[in-house]
């Protein structure tokens, strides 16, 4: 992987080069309202997962190209189908002792004013008096630093037999995001970084092609991370000995 040749030592990125796009996903709140012979009358609301996982201080949520975007829900009526126009209100559930969160509680717009003092940090939304969900958010001061966690990422790997299993592929090649605060380093968590196999070249991670990423813990295919709580991702490598290029490195 070319991409590793920074090998070790931090080096300064744009915050764009850490951004990734992230399928968005839907899932199901458990708020419902009392049950009602109506279908017009919203039912149940949902949370839509957020276009990037964490907040920066000082700084709005956005999305992987920057632009940025509120925090979204899904107002359901009785038959399930949406209800485009239900008038939902957002609200921080911490605003009265913390004001880390600047909520526009009509659009959903959330400003990241400063470090929460607690956790876990929620913003409810709600239809009427009967229906809620909370959605956590995450704020956190933005990494500036990125460095390899070794000096060379070894790929091993045996016959490709089709199985998933992580013992078939590389080690992980893990990154560890920080940064700089007055001259200590940080840990960044809670940032989405996007690995990409730059030789032989597959940037949008064909998983038929002679190399490709997967998650280290699922071996699933995945390009994308979120940092933990040490400022660490990783992404493993699987190899198609088959078709791999002869010659050819990673």
């Amino acid at each position: 992987m070319s991409s590793w040749s920074w090998a070790g030592s931090p080096r300064r990125v744009r915050r764009g080069a850490l951004l990734a796009a992230v399928t968005a996903a839907v899932w199901t709140a458990g708020a419902c309202a009392a049950i009602t012979s109506d279908p017009t009358v919203p039912a149940s609301i949902e949370r839509v997962a957020k276009p990037f996982p964490s907040i920066a201080v000082g700084d709005t949520l956005r999305d992987t190209l920057g632009v940025a975007q509120p925090l979204r829900v899904v107002v359901r009526d009785l038959a399930g189908d949406p209800i485009t126009d239900a008038p939902v209100r957002f609200q921080y559930v911490q605003f009265d002792r913390d004001s880390a969160l600047d909520v526009d509680s009509i659009t959903g717009f959330v400003r990241a004013v400063k470090l929460p003092t607690g956790s876990p940090v929620l913003v409810a939304a709600r239809v009427g008096t009967f229906i809620q969900v909370l959605d956590t958010v995450r704020v956190v001061v933005p990494p500036d630093m990125v460095s390899l966690t070794r000096d060379t990422a070894i790929v091993g790997f045996v016959p490709d037999t089709g199985a998933r299993g992580i013992d078939n592929n590389s080690a992980p090649v893990e990154v560890k995001l920080q940064s700089d605060s007055a001259g200590t380093l940080r840990d960044a968590q809670g940032w989405l970084v996007r690995f990409a196999i730059l030789r032989p070249f597959n940037p949008t991670n064909d998983t038929t092609a002679a190399a490709f990423l997967i998650s280290e813990t699922t071996a699933r295919p995945s390009q994308f991370d979120t940092s933990g709580t040490t400022g660490l991702a990783a992404r493993r490598v699987r190899i198609r000995p088959n078709i791999f290029p002869s010659g050819t490195t990673l």
